[in-house]
């Protein structure tokens, strides 16, 4: 991400005690009484009581952690004009928009709200500005030139905001949802090249396990080096990218000297060196 900010979590953490009492044996225990069957007795009412608090769990989610479903998979629409009435001034609530999705974030007004360090973002859909960092120009739903990875920025903003705080529904007549609420083609082929990059991400990570990065020094004096372990030897290779994606180089070890277009030889290093320079040193001008 260019920008970072920390939030500060919106619910207390709830923590379940589990206490256990042990009770002395004394002479006002009825004689009949076995301790097996009382603690029978105590495990069945635990196990009633968890089953009905189950039930109760189950039925408040219905209703107020799902109401996708409870509405036939439909969900609300917001208006612009209803979204920037939520701006916190006032005592109003706070939303904001990324994506094209509506969040409640009023647990954090003070980033949020009226003096916040993030206020801008309130009452509008700023995904744009999520990902450049250009909060005074960029606070809008443009998103046309974004590169796969950046589309997956969007879409972590936006688990984000699902995880943090409240969703309201989708943005009517914006860039990602039509007047009905019905995802838009910028929509779809924001989770289609997000999930791209994701693919992209995992096969980098798979690569590195195979193809172990090299270890790599930078100094004004010495300029760029790169190096394996002994008996293994730097090679330069292609991180896995997106179709359509920036191809970017990284530098792996490899335990034969095999050079190919896939292996490829850093300039003005021999095939059995363990060390190779990638840049010069900077000298003063």
């Amino acid at each position: 991400a260019i920008f970072a900010w920390t939030s500060v979590s919106t619910a207390p953490t709830r923590r379940l005690r589990t206490t256990t009492t042990t009770h002395e044996d004394d002479d006002d225990t009825p004689a009949e009484t076995p301790k097996s069957q009382t603690s029978s007795h105590a495990c069945t009412a635990v196990w009633r009581a968890v089953a009905v608090l189950t039930l109760v769990l189950a039925i408040f989610a219905c209703y107020t952690l799902a109401p996708k479903i409870r509405a036939g998979g439909a969900q609300r629409t917001v208006s612009r004009a209803e979204l920037a009435r939520h701006d916190g001034k006032d005592g109003r609530p706070i939303w904001l928009s990324v994506g094209g999705e509506v969040f409640d974030v009023s647990d954090g007004a003070k980033h949020y709200g009226p003096g916040g360090g993030y206020s801008f973002f309130a009452a509008t859909d700023g995904t744009r500005a999520y990902i450049t960092g250009e909060f005074e120009k960029e606070i809008n739903d443009n998103i046309d030139d974004f590169t796969d990875e950046q589309c997956l920025g969007v879409v972590d903003w936006a688990k984000f905001y699902h995880e943090t705080y409240k969703f309201v529904g989708v943005l009517a007549g914006g860039a990602f949802f039509d007047n009905s609420g019905t995802p838009t083609a910028r929509r779809v082929s924001l989770l289609s090249r997000a999930d791209s990059a994701k693919a992209a991400q995992a096969l980098a990570k798979e690569q590195e396990k195979q193809f172990p990065a090299c270890s790599s020094r930078w100094t004004q004096q010495d300029g760029g080096t790169v190096w394996c372990d002994a008996g293994e030897y730097p090679r330069r290779i292609d991180k896995p990218s997106a179709p359509g994606g920036v191809v970017a180089e990284r530098c792996a070890c490899f335990s034969d000297v095999g050079v190919n277009d896939q292996r490829r030889l850093y300039d003005g290093c021999a095939p059995h060196s363990s060390k190779c320079s990638t840049s010069k040193p900077k000298t003063n001008v």
